[in-house]
């Protein structure tokens, strides 16, 4: 087996005032994402309407209180035009590959938790559809009503998705040799109670794969935002991101998780990439932020009034970066483990 060992969680002096929440490493860069959200609507004719309104509410929204439903009308195009391409394929790549080289039986029966609005059930079924029943789940319906439709659109019958909760999923025991989640581990609401279940649904010598998005995500703005927090001396306010960090995934985490079910790991992986943005409201509005980041990081402040001024200092520190460097750079920590039921 194969084993990542995390970078230390914190380090100990996190109350001094300019200390970085994390230790620096060299980051992997990739590609930035090609459309620049502000020019998405114009750039992308293919965008349904209920899309291009939705893309505009990001736009237009106050990020500090802004809340969003994912059953919108549209929202489901802007995960597939933005969220998938921007985010949910960086962590993608870790599950098809590990599923490539996992020994399966033909026809094999696999559950994608999570499925979102289909990635990455579909690509499976699209390119190993002949070997295998894949059926994707997810709690968020107009999601799984897209996945349906794409799935519809492209004839693949291999494939199915359905709205259910792994963790009261009523599936028969062991009816699964493959489990997937591609950044489901990080969504769970209970941990323990999901992977307790995905692991009663795993066949004998079956294998979970399981990615998220690591503590160190988002890392250079986690140390400004504690930077900023303890020049202004406001130490409760970073100790609370400090607690807000520290419950964020990490390797060690999620090889304990699955271990306390029985299972045995099989291989762990972690890699630093970059996502660039062009500066701090493009940063602070995209709809990967938005959706899975901004309403931890703003609830950090529990007083709007002085959230504001924290926030405005965010954006005037993070334009002056995006200034000297032609735009933002982010470190993105993409975490996978695969464990099997011996």
């Amino acid at each position: 087996m194969r084993r990542f060992d995390d970078s230390p969680l914190l380090p100990k002096n996190t109350s001094q005032a300019g200390a970085p929440l994390f230790p620096k490493n060299q980051a992997i860069s990739v590609p930035a994402f090609p459309e620049v959200q502000q020019n998405l609507v114009a750039r992308s004719p293919q965008v349904s309407q209920h899309a291009a309104q939705v893309i505009q509410q990001f736009l237009d929204a106050d990020y500090l209180t802004a809340t969003f439903d994912l059953n919108t009308p549209g929202m489901a195009d802007v995960y597939d035009s933005v969220i998938v391409p921007q985010w949910s394929l960086l962590f993608g790549h870790f599950i098809i590959s590990e599923l490539l080289v996992t020994p399966r039986p033909s026809h094999a029966q696999v559950l994608d938790v999570g499925c979102g609005t289909g990635y990455p059930a579909i690509e499976l079924a699209r390119y190993l559809g002949n070997d295998m029943d894949i059926t994707g789940i997810d709690i968020w319906e107009s999601g799984v009503e897209s996945a349906r439709r794409k799935a519809q659109e492209q004839w693949l019958r291999s494939v199915v998705f359905l709205p259910v909760d792994i963790a009261h999923a009523q599936f028969p025991e062991s009816s699964f040799d493959i489990i997937t989640s591609n950044l489901g581990y990080g969504s769970f609401a209970d941990h323990g109670r999901s992977i307790a279940v995905m692991t009663r649904l795993l066949r004998e010598n079956g294998t979970i794969i399981c990615t998220a998005a690591l503590q160190t995500t988002f890392r250079e703005f986690l140390d400004l935002y504690h930077e900023v927090l303890t020049d202004l001396a406001l130490t409760s306010y970073a100790e609370a991101l400090v607690n807000l960090i520290k419950n964020r995934p990490t390797i060690a985490a999620m090889r304990a998780a699955f271990q306390q079910t029985g299972l045995q790991l099989v291989h762990e992986a972690a890699e630093n990439t970059t996502i660039e943005f062009v500066d701090a409201r493009d940063f602070f509005t995209s709809p990967v932020v938005a959706l899975h980041y901004m309403i931890g990081w703003r609830g950090v402040i529990t007083d709007t009034h002085l959230r504001k001024i924290i926030f405005t200092e965010l954006e005037r520190r993070l334009d002056a970066k995006a200034k000297s460097e032609n735009g933002l750079k982010f470190t993105i920590s993409i975490g996978m483990i695969s464990a099997q039921n011996i």
